[in-house]
C-alpha cells in the first residue's frame, strides 16, 4: 500500500485543458489522480506530480497563469482508489456538537466539507479498524474558501477525495497561483499521521511562527458557565482569591464586562459597562495587586441591534446570525480600525495581560446562505475585495497590536477556526462549546493536540453541579486533563471536598505538565471518540482510560506511569509489557492502597475519578 502513489512522481506536467480531466497519475491498486477545470477562461493551467522528499508521500500540483489580472478559475483535484481497509474519515469538525461523530464513513455523493481562515482547515484522513492512516491528505490552501468531497462511492465501493478551489465569488483578480495537494500512504497510525500533515500545512502558510509564552500552558479561572454575564468586579475579585489559593492564578474574564447584566455577546461598543464596574482599570489593578492575571473576552465580529453605535455600521454588514447579532464585513477599513483601536486600549489603558478573541468563525460560516454584497461593480469604500484576506489581514493585525503592547500577552481563539494563519495568530485554542458533555471535551482535546502543533490547547470551560460528589469532580477534570484546564464553578459557594479534589488535580497538572502538555501525545481509539488518550515524557507516563472495558496500552513500567481512572466505574483494564506494583489513589489524591498488576491483560481496581501511580 506504501507504492500507492511512488509512480506518480514521475510524470511531467500536463496542461489541463477545459472541461477535461488529466491524469496526474496512474496509481497501484487501481487508483487515479485527476485535476479538472470546466472554465479556465483565460487561465493556463499545469498539473503534475512533484517529488515530496519523503517516502509514501507524494504531491499534486497545479499552477496556473494569466496574461492579465483575473478571477482565479474553479478547479479540482481529485483521487479515487479502492475502498479496501478504510473504515471512518477522520476531519477537523468531529466531535463538534454542530457536526456528526466520529467513526463513520460518509456517502461521498452527500459529503461536502469546507474549510478557509475562519473555519477549520484542509486536512483530512481516511482511517483503518486499527486508525491506521490509509489515506491523510492536505491541501495547501488553507486561507481561501475549499470544498472537499470525500467518502465511499456506491457501488464500487471506491474511496473518492476530491478538493475544490476558487470557489468565492469575490475572490481578488491575479495572474498566477499555485495549489499542492498532499497525500500520505505510509499507513501510520492517526496520531502520528494527523500531525504531520498539519505540520505541512503550517509551514506552507507564509504568516511568521511566534513563540507561545510558558504562561499559555497555566490552568485558569473562567467566569463564563459560572456567572455567563450576571457578574461584576467584586464577585471577580472574590472569585478570584479563592482561585489563588487553589494554583489557579489567571482568570479569562468572559461576556458580562461591557453589557446591561443578562445582555450577552456585545453591544458593539466593547467598553466597560459602569455596572460591571465604576473603574475598570483600577479592578484590573487590584486583581494585579493580588497576584492575578486576566485575560479580557472579545466579541470580535459581533454587532446587537441596540448598540449605540449600531449607525457606524450600516451598510457595512455580512449578514446576521440566526439568533440575533449581525456580522461586520472586515474588508471596510474603518471597521477593522474600530476593533483594532478598542483591542489596543485595553491593551494599553486597561493593562490586561492577554484577549480572548470569540466569533472569528462567524466570518467563515453560512458559505451556502451568507450573500456577500455585490462588489463586480467596484468595491466601494472596502480596500479588500476577497472576504477571506480581510479575514486575515484583521487578525494577523490583531496579533501584532497584542503582541506590540504586550509580547508575553495570551491570545485564544475557539475551536472553528483553527486553520495554519489563526494558529499563528493565537497562543492557545480552546476546544468548542459542549458543556457538561465529558466525550466531547476529550475528543475535542484530542483533535486539536493531533493539529495545533506548538500551540496550548484549552478546555471548554469545566462544570460539575453544585452537589457534584469528588468522584464526578474529578471525572470531569480528567476528562480535560490533557488540555489546559478552565474551571469554571462557583468557587466561593462550592463545598470545600469540592475544592479540595480541584486543588489536588490543578496541582497534578503542574507537577506533571512536561508529559502531559510537552511530550509526546498519543491517542487510542480515535474513531471511537478518543477512548485512551496518553502523555509521555523522558521520565514518565501518564494514561488516561475512558472507557470501561476498553483496554488501555500502558506500555513497559520502564518510568513512572499514571493511570488515571476516568471511567465511571471503579474499574480499568489495562495492558503492560512487564508485571509491576502500584499504587492507588482516590479523586482527592489520598492514598487508597497498593496493587500488583500482572503482564498483559489486566483488570484492575480504581476509584473513580482517581488514579494509580507505577514506579514511584
Amino acid at each position: 500500500m506504501k507504492k500507492l502513489l511512488d509512480c506518480i512522481v514521475c510524470v511531467f506536467a500536463a496542461v489541463v485543458a477545459a472541461g477535461a480531466e488529466v491524469n496526474v497519475g496512474d496509481w497501484a491498486l487501481g487508483g487515479v489522480a485527476t485535476v479538472r477545470c470546466d472554465s479556465p477562461g483565460g487561465w493556463k493551467l499545469t498539473a503534475a506530480a512533484v517529488p515530496s522528499g519523503e517516502e509514501g508521500v507524494s504531491l499534486v500540483r497545479v499552477s496556473a497563469k494569466s496574461e492579465s489580472p483575473a478571477k482565479k478559475p474553479v478547479f479540482s483535484v481529485k483521487v479515487r482508489i479502492p475502498g479496501g481497509e478504510a473504515r471512518t474519515l477522520w476531519r477537523p469538525e468531529l466531535g463538534c456538537r454542530k457536526f456528526d461523530r466520529a467513526g463513520v464513513m460518509p456517502y461521498e455523493s452527500h459529503a461536502r466539507f469546507k474549510s478557509c481562515a475562519a473555519q477549520w482547515m484542509p486536512l483530512y484522513s481516511f482511517l483503518d479498524a486499527e486508525d491506521r492512516s490509509v489515506l491523510t491528505l492536505a491541501a495547501s490552501e488553507s486561507r481561501g474558501r475549499v470544498v472537499f468531497r470525500g467518502g465511499v462511492e456506491e457501488g464500487p465501493n471506491t474511496l473518492v477525495a476530491e478538493f475544490t478551489f476558487n470557489t468565492m465569488d469575490c475572490e481578488e483578480p491575479a495572474d498566477g497561483f499555485e495549489v499542492t495537494v498532499r497525500y500520505d500512504t505510509r499507513r501510520l497510525a492517526a496520531d502520528r499521521a494527523l500531525p504531520a500533515a498539519a505540520a505541512w500545512l503550517r509551514a506552507a502558510d507564509p504568516a511568521p511562527e511566534r513563540p507561545v509564552p510558558a504562561a499559555a500552558f497555566e490552568p485558569v479561572w473562567s467566569s463564563w458557565c459560572a456567572y455567563h454575564s450576571y457578574l461584576n468586579d467584586e464577585i471577580v475579585e472574590r472569585e478570584a482569591a479563592v482561585a489563588r489559593s487553589l494554583g489557579l492564578n489567571w482568570i479569562i474574564l468572559d461576556d458580562g464586562w461591557q453589557v446591561p447584566e443578562g445582555l450577552s455577546f456585545c453591544d458593539g461598543e466593547n467598553l466597560p459597562s459602569p455596572r460591571y464596574s465604576k473603574d475598570f482599570a483600577a479592578h484590573v489593578r487590584r486583581l494585579h495587586d493580588a497576584g492575578t492575571k486576566v485575560v479580557l473576552w472579545y466579541p470580535v465580529t459581533l454587532v446587537t441591534d441596540n448598540a449605540p453605535n449600531i449607525a457606524d455600521y450600516d451598510g457595512q454588514m455580512l449578514y446576521r446570525r440566526s439568533w440575533g447579532p449581525q456580522i461586520w464585513d472586515p474588508r471596510f477599513p474603518a471597521r477593522r480600525a474600530f476593533f483594532h483601536g478598542r483591542i489596543a486600549a485595553a491593551m494599553r489603558d486597561w493593562k490586561v495581560d492577554g484577549l480572548k478573541l470569540d466569533f472569528v468563525d462567524s466570518w467563515g460560516l453560512d458559505f451556502d446562505t451568507m450573500r456577500l454584497p455585490d462588489v463586480s461593480g467596484g468595491i466601494g469604500a472596502r480596500d479588500v475585495r476577497d472576504l477571506m484576506p480581510a479575514v486575515v489581514k484583521t487578525m494577523t493585525e490583531a496579533r501584532e497590536i497584542v503582541s506590540g503592547a504586550r509580547p508575553d500577552a495570551l491570545i485564544e481563539f475557539r475551536q472553528c477556526y483553527v486553520g495554519p494563519v489563526m494558529l499563528k495568530c493565537c497562543t492557545q485554542m480552546r476546544v468548542q462549546d459542549c458543556p457538561g458533555s465529558l466525550a466531547e471535551m476529550r475528543y475535542g482535546i484530542a483533535n486539536l493536540r493531533l493539529t495545533c502543533g506548538p500551540n496550548a490547547v484549552h478546555s471548554d470551560p469545566i462544570q460539575w453541579a453544585r452537589d457534584a460528589t469528588a468522584e464526578q469532580v474529578a471525572e470531569s477534570v480528567l476528562a480535560s486533563i490533557f488540555g489546559i484546564g478552565q474551571y469554571s464553578v462557583q468557587l466561593t459557594a462550592a463545598p470545600a471536598g469540592q475544592l479540595a479534589v480541584l486543588k489536588h488535580w490543578v496541582a497534578f497538572t503542574r507537577a506533571h505538565s512536561q508529559a502531559l502538555y510537552r511530550g509526546d501525545f498519543r491517542v487510542q481509539g480515535l474513531s471511537s471518540d478518543a477512548l485512551v488518550l496518553v502523555g509521555e515524557s523522558a521520565d514518565e507516563r501518564i494514561v488516561g482510560a475512558y472507557k470501561p472495558g476498553f483496554v488501555a496500552d500502558c506500555g513497559s513500567p520502564d518510568r513512572r506511569v499514571f493511570v488515571l481512572n476516568c471511567t465511571g466505574t471503579p474499574r480499568v483494564a489495562v495492558r503492560f509489557a512487564a508485571a509491576a506494583k502500584g499504587v492507588v489513589y482516590g479523586p482527592d489524591g489520598a492514598r487508597r492502597g497498593d496493587v500488583d498488576i500482572p503482564a498483559g491483560l489486566a483488570e484492575i481496581q480504581v476509584p473513580r475519578g482517581g488514579f494509580v501511580e507505577v514506579g514511584r
